[in-house]
């Protein structure tokens, strides 16, 4: 059986509130997001009594499913897997799986990467770990081992509450009441302080395709663009320990940091004019990409590109 990754699996974004990421993503980019509790209250999301329904907000952008879970209400059977945060951030994300869990499982290992079920907890031996709300493989690598700790999750495990997998879906055209006018997510950006590493994990374990490699003026960093599936995922190393990715990168030492998620956009005069109209400040800005500042902007420098800033062939 070979390997076939599908889309990424949420990326997951840490916060102490989710009133102000609601507000963000209604304000400046023009959706609504659902709160767990809604789809538990909806049926749409079968869980345990026991297990908590208010820590985490779901938004659906274009082709992105994305997740914030405050850290302190993620509590369940007297655990809090994950730390609690003063300030938002990017945490991590991951792939559904199309085909082949047991592959990766079984290449993680024997590529010295050790693999954890959803409390952190180390599981070693040819068993995938399992979800513990549903009889199904679920699993993520260690970050000591990856820089990031990327979660793997079966494709036909993932309910109908996000968007994509709801029979038929389609990437939808862009909207002209679209405040941000996007078009698709572009690209996902990962610093890292050992680019071989990320590499072997991308490349040689998941079998992604180097696009190309280039300095990258958004952030000042020598970049890797690897396509895994339908996206690409940026691998960058920052040139200057004082640019914003360098002090980024340098809060996580010796692990890397999932920094910017980037958008294909339409009109790239229209973005600028949503984040000026909401406050919301810019790190960079030319004639046709702007980067949001991460402190007016629940803590990520959101890109938007009317050129996509790597070559695709």
């Amino acid at each position: 059986m070979t390997v076939r990754l599908g889309r990424i699996y949420h990326p997951s974004h840490r916060t102490p509130d989710l009133e102000p990421v609601e507000r963000f993503f209604r304000e400046v980019f023009g959706r609504h997001s659902l709160s767990r509790s809604s789809l538990v209250m909806a049926g749409l999301v079968k869980q345990a009594p026991e297990y908590p329904e208010d820590y985490c907000l779901f938004t659906p952008v274009a082709d992105l499913f994305f997740d914030s879970i405050v850290p302190e209400k993620y509590v369940w059977d007297g655990k809090q897997p994950y730390a609690s945060v003063a300030q938002p951030y990017l945490d991590g994300y991951g792939w559904a799986v199309d085909e082949g869990m047991q592959q990766i499982w079984d290449a993680c290992q024997a590529n010295g990467i050790r693999l954890t079920d959803q409390w952190n907890n180390v599981v070693e031996g040819p068993v995938m770990a399992t979800a513990s709300f549903k009889s199904t493989p679920l699993f993520w690598t260690l970050e000591d081992d990856t820089g990031l700790r990327y979660e793997f999750y079966p494709t036909t495990s993932i309910s109908n509450y996000d968007h994509r997998s709801v029979p038929g879906w389609t990437l939808p055209s862009v909207r002209d009441f679209d405040p941000v006018s996007i078009i698709r997510t572009s690209h996902h950006t990962v610093l890292t302080h050992d680019m071989p590493r990320a590499k072997k994990f991308f490349v040689d374990i998941l079998g992604g395709e180097i696009l190309d490699e280039r300095v990258n003026p958004v952030w000042n960093t020598r970049s890797t663009f690897i396509r895994l599936a339908d996206d690409v995922h940026e691998l960058a190393v920052p040139i200057e320990a004082g640019s914003p990715a360098g002090e980024a990168l340098a809060k996580r030492s010796p692990l890397d940091a999932y920094y910017s998620i980037g958008f294909h956009v339409a009109d790239i005069d229209k973005v600028v004019r949503t984040l000026e109209r909401n406050e919301v400040g810019t790190i960079y800005r030319s004639d046709t990409a702007v980067v949001a500042d991460p402190s007016t902007a629940i803590g990520i420098p959101w890109g938007f590109y009317a050129e996509l800033p790597f070559a695709t062939t």
